[in-house]
């Protein structure tokens, strides 16, 4: 016979069970809360594998990259971009890639190339925190990014800036354009004669609107003038804005190059 105590104990070692089941069930539902940890965020790299082997990235080497929108994107020697899916389980597939066609240092080559190799072989990624890790179909560590903590807000030297004549060129070497962009929503600096100051707005991930445009009215030589002409007419004309890097980037929204700026804190 079972008593009425027995009964009460075999209930309730059921209704556990059944409970343990269910909390076991749910906790292996698939996630999408790792692609939001993935897309979106500048990654430099730090580790790169060759043969199977993780190496520390050389420190002259910047390399780095950006999931979005279904894009990847970044820089080595070369600028490249190419496809991407993800999943919620942590699959991750790079498809083909694109890239310019420049040269550097042989070892700065080698590097790109084991770089460019091992994103074909990726098939999954962890993101925890400020450390993103792409992994093989076996499951081996092929790269290790850090996520680059770079905001806009702050100072700026000009390196670049489009002409108005289809071409980006380099400053004056000997002048200093600068652009310093405050939380208050003003960018002021020196635009290589005058000082300048307008309003800017941002939206989304990386609109942004500057403008209008007012400066001081000194005037210099006439190849300066001529730049800073053609800066400001940039700097109005930029409608997007991204790092490469720690490179900053406005772009038009046809998405040329408008001025190319590094960090000057």
């Amino acid at each position: 016979m079972v008593s009425h105590e027995q009964r009460r104990y075999g209930l309730l070692l059921a209704r556990v069970s059944a409970l343990s089941l269910t909390l076991l069930e749910f906790a292996c539902l698939p996630t999408d809360a790792t692609a939001g940890d993935l897309e979106n965020i500048q990654w430099k790299l730090t580790k790169y594998s060759v043969g199977g082997v993780l190496r520390e990235l050389p420190t002259a080497a910047n390399i780095y990259a950006e999931f979005k929108e279904g894009r990847v994107s970044g820089k080595a020697v070369n600028a490249y971009s190419g496809s991407y899916k993800v999943d919620g389980n942590g699959s991750l597939t790079i498809g083909d890639l694109s890239t310019t066609l420049m040269t550097g240092p042989p070892e700065s080559q080698a590097v790109e190339n084991a770089y460019y190799a091992a994103l074909r072989k990726t098939a999954s990624y962890t993101a925890a925190g400020s450390t993103l890790i792409l992994h093989d179909a076996e499951g081996a560590d092929v790269l290790v990014f850090s996520r680059i903590k770079i905001a806009l807000v702050g100072s700026w030297k000009v390196t670049a800036y489009n002409n108005g004549k289809q071409a980006v060129v380099s400053a004056i070497a000997t002048s200093a354009i600068t652009m310093s962009f405050a939380a208050d929503g003003t960018v002021a600096g020196d635009a290589g004669v005058n000082r300048y100051d307008a309003r800017y707005t941002t939206s989304g991930i990386d609109g942004i609107e500057i403008g209008p445009v007012a400066t001081t009215k000194k005037a210099g030589p006439a190849e300066r003038m001529e730049q800073e002409r053609d800066f400001l007419a940039a700097l109005s004309a930029s409608k997007v804005y991204q790092f490469g890097g720690e490179t900053l980037e406005l772009r038009s929204t046809s998405g040329a190059l408008q001025v190319s700026a590094e960090h000057a804190d």
